[in-house]
């Protein structure tokens, strides 16, 4: 197949076909090795959410996510995709949506964990217990993770999706942003539910609001690196 036979076929794709290529390329992979690594842990009685976190694991994402980001921009600009060009410009007021984004969602998941751990103390004690990192990554590989993965899963889960469903209510398209979201981190276990879920619906809404992805990449890396490092 040549490359301008390439450029027909994705030019002839339609809307919903592009989406399910797009995630295949991209997100599929990262679904599968999470609920594999559940589920394999499940079965060896190996406690979910415990993981060796080193420079081999960090650089092989940032691979796999960078070659994921070349394809699609490729077949996105193939087929005139520019909604990002618009979404990742900064200003200055933007300091100020990182700033209130990071606390608002620190001071959310905050409460989230108080509140589960008054209601259920002995099931918050083990999903806490049971998310262990084992860390052995050096900044270089952490700073490196901290801005290829932000920038991989905020333009996938946000920005694509929320344009491929712009016809959806907003609430719709935040929730199935937010559960595509969890999808890929099932690994930690029942412990995604308390971070990632909350998290998930904080930066939809921001998007649905203000239609800018920057802010969010910034904070979702300022996550990354602090967990990594700390």
């Amino acid at each position: 197949m040549t490359r301008d036979n390439i450029k027909v076929f994705l030019k002839e794709l339609s809307s919903f076909q592009e989406m399910w290529l797009v995630f295949a390329i991209t997100i599929a992979y990262f679904v599968r090795t999470s609920n594999y690594d559940l589920i394999a842990r499940a079965i060896l009685h190996i406690p979910v959410g415990s993981r060796m976190v080193d420079d081999k694991n960090l650089l092989a994402i940032c691979f796999v996510e960078l070659l994921g980001l070349v394809l699609v921009f490729y077949i996105l600009k193939i087929r005139g995709y520019t909604s990002l060009d618009r979404s990742i410009t900064f200003k200055p007021q933007y300091i100020i949506h990182i700033i209130a984004i990071y606390a608002i969602s620190n001071i959310v998941l905050r409460y989230i964990c108080i509140l589960f751990n008054d209601i259920a103390p002995s099931a918050y004690a083990g999903i806490i217990g049971h998310y262990h990192i084992t860390k052995n990554a050096s900044i270089i590989s952490i700073v490196l993770l901290g801005i290829i993965n932000p920038i991989y899963e905020e333009f996938l889960v946000v920005n694509y999706l929320f344009k491929k469903l712009e016809k959806l209510k907003p609430w719709l398209v935040i929730f199935i942003s937010s559960i595509v979201r969890l999808s890929y981190h099932t690994y930690q276990g029942w412990a995604c539910l308390i971070t990632v879920l909350p998290l998930g619906i904080i930066f939809g809404f921001y998007y649905h609001k203000f239609k800018q992805t920057l802010p969010l990449i910034i904070v979702h890396s300022i996550y990354d690196i602090l967990a990594l490092s700390a």
